[in-house]
This record gives C-alpha cells, sequence and structure tokens, in this order.
C-alpha cells in the first residue's frame, strides 16, 4: 500500500529534497504535488558561527548514536545527486499532479531545459533567482535549474506581504524571479530584478515559462561548480525579529538528505505528499 505523509508550509529544504531526491538512490518513490494554494518557503535552523550550540560542551556530554555511520557523498553537486541513477529509473513516476504525471526523465528533461532557458536571460554562477510560487512541478524545476547553473535558490511564500518580500528582495537581490500573474504586484520591479517569468497569463515585460522551458537541453552552459558553492537561500520565519537568510551549500543539502535517506528506508510503493 502506498504511504503518504502530509507536511506543514515550513518543511526544510532537507526534508523536501528527501522525498524528492530518491531519484538519486532509490527507485522507490513518487512525490505528490497537491494542488491546494500552500507554502513555497522553507526554513532552516540557525546555529553559531561555530557550527554548534551555544556555550562549551566537554567531552563527557558529547552523545553518539550507536547506529554505525553512513557513508556521506560529499563531492557531489545537488542535481548530479537527484539524477544519479537517472538511467535505471527513467520511466517511473517522480512528481503527480491532479491532472498529470512528471516521471523522472521528464523531471530532469524540463529541469535541463529550464536551465538552458534562464541562462540565456542572463542568469550565471552565483546569481540569484527567488521563486515565489505555490504548490507546482514548476517550483522543482526551477529551484533545480538553479542548481545546474551554480545559481542560487531564494524562496518566497506566495501569501507574504508586498512589503515582507520586498525586505527578501534587498536582501538576497536576485536577478530573476519565476512566479504567477497574481502574485507580480508583489515584487519591487524597482529593485535589481531584471526578468520576471511568468508560469500563467503573461503580463507586460514579463517572459512565459513556456517559452524558457522549451530551450534546447543541450545549451546548457558548462560551469566550474564546487560542493562548497552555495545553491539555496531560504529566508527564516522572521518570528523574533528581521527574516534571515541562511546560506545552504550544495554539500550540506546533499548530505542532510543521505542522513534522512539512511533513516526513512522507503518501500517500492511508497508516495510521499509534501508541501513545495
Amino acid at each position: 500500500m502506498a504511504a503518504k505523509f502530509g507536511f506543514s508550509p515550513s518543511i526544510c529544504y532537507a526534508t523536501l529534497l528527501t522525498r524528492l531526491l530518491w531519484v538519486s538512490t532509490t527507485p522507490f518513490a513518487s512525490l505528490v504535488v497537491p494542488d491546494e494554494n500552500g507554502s513555497a518557503t522553507v526554513s532552516s535552523t540557525e546555529i553559531s558561527s561555530s557550527g554548534t550550540e551555544r556555550g562549551t560542551a566537554s567531552a563527557a556530554h558529547i552523545f553518539k548514536s550507536k547506529l554505525p555511520d553512513i557513508a556521506l557523498p560529499n563531492d557531489l553537486l545537488l542535481h548530479t545527486y537527484c539524477f544519479l541513477k537517472l538511467p535505471e529509473i527513467a520511466d517511473r513516476p517522480c512528481l503527480i499532479t491532479s491532472d498529470k504525471t512528471y516521471t523522472y526523465g521528464h523531471t530532469h528533461l524540463l529541469t535541463r531545459k529550464v536551465a538552458a532557458g534562464i541562462s540565456k536571460l542572463g542568469v550565471l554562477k552565483g546569481d540569484v533567482i527567488i521563486i515565489l510560487f505555490p504548490n507546482s512541478p514548476e517550483f522543482v524545476f526551477s529551484f533545480m535549474a538553479a542548481s545546474m547553473l551554480g545559481a542560487v535558490a531564494t524562496t518566497a511564500n506566495p501569501f507574504y506581504t508586498a512589503a515582507k518580500i520586498s525586505k527578501q528582495l534587498a536582501a538576497a537581490k536576485p536577478k530573476l524571479a519565476v512566479t504567477l500573474a497574481t502574485h507580480v504586484h508583489k515584487l519591487d520591479l524597482d529593485s535589481d530584478l531584471e526578468v520576471v517569468v511568468m508560469v500563467d497569463d503573461l503580463l507586460e515585460n514579463c517572459v512565459s515559462f513556456a517559452k524558457v522551458s522549451a530551450a534546447e537541453e543541450s545549451e546548457v552552459p558548462a560551469e566550474d561548480i564546487s560542493a562548497e558553492d552555495a545553491v539555496a537561500l531560504p529566508f527564516s520565519s522572521g518570528m523574533t525579529g528581521l527574516t534571515k537568510g541562511v546560506v545552504l551549500n550544495h554539500k550540506s543539502l546533499v548530505n542532510n538528505v543521505a542522513q534522512q535517506m539512511k533513516g526513512e528506508n522507503p518501500n517500492l510503493a511508497a508516495i510521499y505528499r509534501a508541501v513545495l
């Protein structure tokens, strides 16, 4: 029997990617993308600059799991890890919406085409793109396309006010936005944004997602990307003050997914329902 799990809009990147990235290590799971309006915002635990909790812990108070260490793929990039076993599972379902199913092969193809398309719009390695989007496969294509280019994806909740999103725009300085017509008014077009990509109705001075995803996958530029390079820039919820950007690199996300994968042990029929 298929297993389904629900997640809140504050789901962390590692948890979300665990559901999506089984393409990399196991041909087991499909990810169901619900249609109801949800949040594209993710949060990340903030830690001190030393990477540890505040205070100094003595060796006597360090606790270690009794389980054996797992092999961590430290040198793999996020998109490489995602599609590592693509030849074996290309025809299996990856993303499922109410009216369409995307196989792993189709997901990979569309991701590469979107990467080629946004690169033609001027997105380069190190640039930031903002995804202001409810639940949709285009969220996945855009996020992974940024990874392929060595760019950084920051996400914003479509239910945020224009004022809150403007603060994120000012801090992240994205070059390109992917959004819907209903959310364009929340973007400060006087900011550093150069291009707005529309997934639905096309507005003036915007580019259609259909045109972006029509690019040739062979046109994805070759970039020298390191596992230490940033790939995601989630912002905290701001419950204790202003929202804060948290820089996540390829290595940290891949390792977090690998850790969770080891514990999940999904079966062949597992279907995970996740809010993107």
